[in-house]
């Protein structure tokens, strides 16, 4: 069982980093579909501003969700944050682009990414404490490690 908790743990911090990386690796796509294109180095700057933007907001997500952990419990709020961080990464995947509904479309982006790195922020250290808690004891391990 303490195997399954690790495991589950680490696979949500995978899955929520990849969201991450795949919105690092295509910044000049991500630019020019969903924010101005008049101007190409101010639209490249606000795509990666909403990189920045989830990066900032994941000591704030800890903060939150950290404490939603220690009332409700780490499972709950785990699930909720994997639940929570879904919603913005789906609306974003079907997003039109800047051309079809104007300026919705980076407000949207960005907002979702707000969500995302709250939600990342609460889950990466939610996840590494409730696997922490379920791990033997120091005193119960085998001694010869």
């Amino acid at each position: 069982m303490k195997k399954k908790i690790f495991f589950a743990s680490c696979i949500g911090s995978t899955l929520e980093m990849f969201d991450f990386y795949i919105y690092a690796s295509f910044f000049n796509i991500r630019a020019s579909t969903f924010f101005p294109t008049e101007n190409k180095i101010l639209s490249l700057f606000i795509s990666v501003g909403g990189f920045g933007i989830g990066l900032v907001m994941r000591p704030i997500g800890a903060l939150i969700f950290g404490y939603f952990g220690d009332i409700f419990g780490r499972k709950n709020t785990l699930a909720y944050t994997l639940i929570l961080m879904s919603f913005p990464t789906f609306i974003i995947g079907i997003l039109p682009s800047y051309a079809d509904c104007g300026i919705i479309a980076p407000i949207i982006v960005i907002s979702g990414r707000l969500i995302q790195g709250l939600c990342y922020g609460g889950e990466i250290n939610g996840a590494f404490i409730f696997a922490l808690e379920h791990m033997p004891k120091i005193k119960d391990l085998p001694q010869d490690l």
